[in-house]
């Protein structure tokens, strides 16, 4: 009789431990769902800032080949009023567009890990959730 109330102990013992652990994957697996969506914000967001830096400078380039063939219409204005920028410029444009595409690499790469970070984690958590089920099956009915 002794030895049926350890192993029955043991059992629920083992089903709070479990169900803990599964509580605790799940816990972690939204927190890598909430960074994912992070990171896919902040990738789409250094996307877009280069597209936008990307239509600047070529629009500063193309002011600044005009500006050469009108350097005499006036001091620092191109074609149509848009203001020279020097080349010095429009290489920061590109260093910065440069800069930006690394970080947006980068943060798709962090991506990709917290992808495979969710993928084992839902795995985890089904391994536990079927060995709840099985631990609530083996445990005498009280």
């Amino acid at each position: 009789m002794m030895e049926l109330k350890q192993r029955e102990e043991t059992q629920r013992h083992q089903l709070e431990t479990t169900k803990r652990e599964m509580e605790t994957l799940g816990e972690k697996l939204k927190d890598a769902e909430t960074k994912l969506a992070d990171a896919v914000k902040k990738a789409d967001n250094f996307e877009k800032q280069s597209l936008q830096l990307r239509k600047i400078a070529t629009k500063y380039k193309k002011a600044a080949e005009g500006g050469a063939s009108t350097a005499g219409a006036g001091a620092g204005e191109g074609a149509e009023g848009e203001t020279v920028v020097g080349p010095e410029k429009v290489k920061e444009f590109e260093e910065t567009i440069s800069s930006l595409r690394q970080k947006q690499e980068a943060t798709q790469e962090e991506c990709s890990t917290l992808q495979k970070e969710i993928t084992n984690l839902k795995q985890m958590l089904s391994n536990k959730e079927a060995e709840f089920e099985q631990a609530k099956v083996q445990r005498p009915k009280d």
